[in-house]
């Protein structure tokens, strides 16, 4: 199977970065993982810190960096679901301790337009990154999370109370 059309596809959603159209999508984050994923990522990468350096675009790509984690340990009878979100995605864009501080500058003074569900996402967000700037497991407290090899995290193994499996909000399943 040739990947011709790789390239092609890439320059479609550079286009669409260029243009705004790609801004507009509420779930850009996912179209920026294929980007990424097919030839794209530094391109990719730069549009993203772009859209980050204002506070709505900040906030937008935290909060489609939310998901939920199903928790099962060796005692419990039935799972839990529990929001978390992907800070390892994030730190592979921005610094960790930048945007921590950015985070929680956001919370102590809210503008007018963080809905509650960003808030959640913000508070989530520095509550998983360190003092040092790191990616911490919200859910096993005391360990780190290194980095993955590509961008989308969607699965994380437990090695001690069972599997958890991350799954963001708007998971078309399986990228």
């Amino acid at each position: 199977m040739s990947n011709a059309w790789k390239p092609q596809f890439s320059l479609g959603i550079k286009k669409a970065a260029t243009d705004c159209t790609l801004e507009k999508d509420p779930t850009f984050l996912l179209v920026v993982f294929e980007w990424h994923r097919f030839g794209g990522e530094n391109d990719a990468k730069a549009w993203i810190q772009k859209l980050g350096s204002t506070d709505d675009g900040f906030v937008r790509i935290v909060d489609q960096l939310k998901g939920t984690v199903t928790i099962h340990g060796m005692r419990d009878r039935v799972a839990s679901l529990v929001p978390t979100v992907s800070a390892e995605t994030l730190l592979k864009w921005f610094d960790g301790i930048e945007a921590k501080k950015r985070a929680e500058k956001l919370l102590t003074s809210p503008p007018n337009w963080l809905t509650t569900e960003q808030t959640e996402s913000l508070r989530l967000l520095t509550h998983a990154i360190d003092a040092d700037g790191n990616a911490v497991d919200l859910h096993r407290p005391g360990r780190r999370r290194g980095p993955s090899s590509s961008l989308p995290t969607h699965e994380v193994e437990n090695q001690d109370e069972g599997t958890e499996e991350e799954k963001p909000d708007d998971d078309p399943g399986g990228i």
